[in-house]
């Protein structure tokens, strides 16, 4: 049968029996006596004890581990695409916005710009990644978030506002792709890569490893390896991103197939 750890009163029960057959003629079950007391103080301290025993059996496997037990099993068996350890950290969205303005106007690299999601009322902070020269008509640059996670990740045609003025340029810009962010890996998917890499170990390139080093990619969820498929020495993979693309059903665009 499976251990189960005793009630406090089957542990109460346990130490006043253990004082009666230790000291002849005393007897821990009179009640308000100092035997009683002592033995049931001292059951109390038992029964503590068997339970954080009862947890911390749970901690020592990955897959019944609550959250900084099951970390540390991460940190262990995982080696992500980017060399952290464990679990896949939040990224930042990055990608392009238009700046407008007077024709030669420079936008200095690392201004900061504001903004939101229609519907949410948070402003997420960005900055550009390069100096901007507006021309003469809406100029592109690069833009990253500075706030980790999908809530970086912004649809085209949304309105970004310059926290400092640029002399020359108007004090808004407007997305033209904004992705890539995705938010901290939870504890089911963290889980699944642990265990997954416990039944099947590493074998130099075989059909599991693939899947394990796709998942291994920040916002990859599911992956799957097909050997062979275009010929001798070849090597099919496909995977989801089922959060970062979900307004895709999960299917990932061309610049995803390129992430390191």
């Amino acid at each position: 049968m499976p251990w189960q750890t005793p009630t406090l009163k089957e542990v109460r029960s346990n130490v006043r029996d253990h004082i009666r057959g230790s000291l002849p003629g005393a007897d821990a079950s009179v009640p308000n006596s100092v035997l009683r007391v002592l033995s049931d103080a001292q059951g109390g301290l038992c029964h503590l004890t068997l339970q954080y025993i009862d947890w911390l059996a749970l901690q020592l496997l990955p897959d019944t581990a609550e959250h900084e037990w099951l970390d540390r099993h991460g940190e262990i068996w995982l080696v992500n695409s980017d060399g952290t350890l464990g679990r896949k950290q939040a990224t930042f969205a990055f990608g392009t916005a238009s700046f407008t303005g007077f024709i030669g106007t420079v936008v200095p690299a690392f201004s900061r710009l504001e903004g939101s999601a229609p519907g949410l009322s948070e402003t997420i902070s960005y900055e550009t990644t390069a100096l901007i020269t507006i021309g003469n008509e809406p100029t592109a640059g690069p833009i990253r978030a500075l706030d980790p996670g999908t809530i970086g990740n912004l649809e085209s045609g949304i309105t970004l506002s310059l926290l400092s003025t640029v002399p020359g340029a108007d004090n808004s810009a407007t997305v033209l792709e904004l992705t890539g962010g995705v938010d901290t890996e939870n504890d089911d998917d963290l889980r699944a890569r642990v265990l997954a890499r416990i039944r099947q170990p590493p074998q130099g390139g075989a059909k599991h490893d693939y899947e394990l080093w796709a998942m291994a990619v920040p916002g990859v969820t599911r992956a799957w390896c097909a050997p062979l498929e275009m010929g001798m020495g070849t090597v099919t993979l496909r995977f989801m991103m089922d959060e970062l693309r979900a307004d895709n059903g999960g299917v990932v665009a061309e610049r995803d197939c390129k992430a390191e």
